[in-house]
């Protein structure tokens, strides 16, 4: 679930689909993107050890979006 702890993950140049499906398999969640504009936007990244709020927060402060969970769906928003 989103509690656990991966081993290691590496965003190189991707895109947003591309990294919610990886964090969807690593911890069976659903994702839903409801902020359009952050599929224009390309990711670098490297996280060891990290849950995934840990790491869904690492992105959003890099990029700017809010989101909202319920259950194991989480909604990526505007800001």
């Amino acid at each position: 679930g989103p509690y656990a702890r991966i081993i290691s993950l590496v965003f190189s140049n991707a895109g947003i689909n591309e990294i919610i499906k990886k964090l969807e398999r690593r911890f069976n969640v659903d994702i839903l993107n409801r902020y359009d504009k952050l599929s224009a936007q390309r990711f670098n990244g490297r996280f060891k050890d990290e849950t995934f709020t840990e790491i869904l927060e690492t992105i959003k402060a890099h990029t700017n979006f809010s989101y909202s969970r319920e259950g194991n769906t989480i909604i990526i928003l505007e800001p």
